[in-house]
């Protein structure tokens, strides 16, 4: 099998990046406007702000921004600036200094997404420790991997700078262990997301129905709060399915020791950037649709006058139902998943079971 020609590769990745960026800014730009602005196109205040999330957010888009520009850089090298010195000795597309730099910028790309991906799998689950023991081990191994791939590259002499036989192994394990915790964590949110549905709709099943009196807009309102865990677990499954896909291939590409993988490497520090961006968005459309939604169904709740107390649950129910699904857009949350939601269901739940008993 003929491998493409580096070179060749190298100009077909700043292609590809370059036209993943743009897609990229759009979402980037929607993702401040996001954390920045209300609903009602207002300033948010400072104590509203999710500040980790924009902390990754910028850190993601600074590093995939230098790793453009350094893609350009490699090129100019490459092709414009020929008497440019470079180690004869070494096979590679440019100086020494950017074949160290760019992935190097790759490397913490894949760190940085899926460290917040860990830290938003550990909130998911009312921060316990023990879910994130795979994840968290193999994000170390990957640390210490990119430091000892950093002094390696530094020190190398002769020999292929994308493939020789000190490097190779320690790309492959890069790529393998970003595929691992892109799936593990995404499976394990999604079904936390699966038992919180599992709990709202066993609580739906059993309380709200015309024979027992429930007021038909109290049915009507609680009848959709599952359309909101079900629609978190979709766009979760979706970025994640990107995430890893990307990842897969890019494995898929180093393995064989490929060209290729400057194609794949280029599109994946991209598409972790997108993918991290289109959960906040969504997440953050989904709720703010909820929250009209819910108000304006409340609006135009008529209750009986033993019905105080129906309309009290609804609303708990609904903001407690609200909160658990918010923790999935920032890692600054109070309860997550954990047993506070469940007591909170189970609060409204006797509440509602009083009123229907009158």
């Amino acid at each position: 099998m003929h491998d493409i020609n580096p070179e060749a590769s190298a100009m077909g990745a700043l292609f590809a990046e370059a036209i993943l960026y743009g897609m990229y800014m759009v979402t980037f730009i929607n993702v401040l406007t996001k954390i920045f602005r209300t609903e009602c196109s207002r300033w948010k205040p400072r104590s509203q702000i999710r500040w980790e999330t924009l902390a990754v957010g910028i850190l993601l888009w600074m590093n995939a921004t230098l790793n453009l520009a350094l893609g350009l850089v490699r090129q100019m090298q490459q092709y414009i600036f020929r008497d440019l010195s470079k180690n004869p000795n070494i096979k590679q597309v440019g100086q020494d200094w950017i074949n160290i730099a760019k992935p190097f910028s790759v490397t913490i790309q894949i760190l940085a997404a899926d460290g917040f991906l860990i830290y938003r799998c550990w909130v998911s689950y009312n921060r316990s420790w023990g879910i994130i023991i795979l994840p968290s081990f193999l994000w170390l191994l990957g640390i210490g991997q990119s430091i000892w791939t950093l002094y390696i590259q530094t020190r190398l002499q002769f020999g292929d700078r994308l493939n020789s036989e000190q490097l190779y192994p320690l790309w492959c394990a890069l790529w393998g262990f970003k595929v691992v915790i892109n799936a593990y964590c995404t499976i394990c949110i999604v079904y936390r997301i699966y038992q919180v549905d599992k709990n709202t709709s066993k609580l739906s099943d059993t309380q709200y129905d015309s024979e027992r009196n429930t007021p038909p807009a109290v049915v009507t309102i609680l009848s959709r709060k599952r359309s909101r865990v079900q629609g978190a677990i979709r766009i979760i499954v979706e970025s994640g399915l990107i995430l890893t896909t990307s990842s897969i291939i890019a494995f898929g590409v180093q393995i064989p020791k490929s060209s290729l993988i400057y194609i794949t490497s280029a599109i994946d520090i991209i598409v972790t950037g997108i993918a991290f961006n289109l959960i906040i968005i969504r997440i953050s459309e989904e709720r703010a649709r909820e929250r009209m939604l819910r108000t304006m169904y409340l609006t135009s709740l008529r209750f009986e006058e033993k019905g105080n107390e129906c309309q009290e649950a609804v609303h708990e129910v609904i903001n407690a139902q609200a909160r658990a699904v918010d923790s999935l857009e920032t890692s600054s949350v109070e309860t997550g998943f954990g047993a506070s939601y469940s007591l909170q269901l189970d609060e409204v739940e006797s509440r509602l079971e009083r009123h229907n008993t009158r």
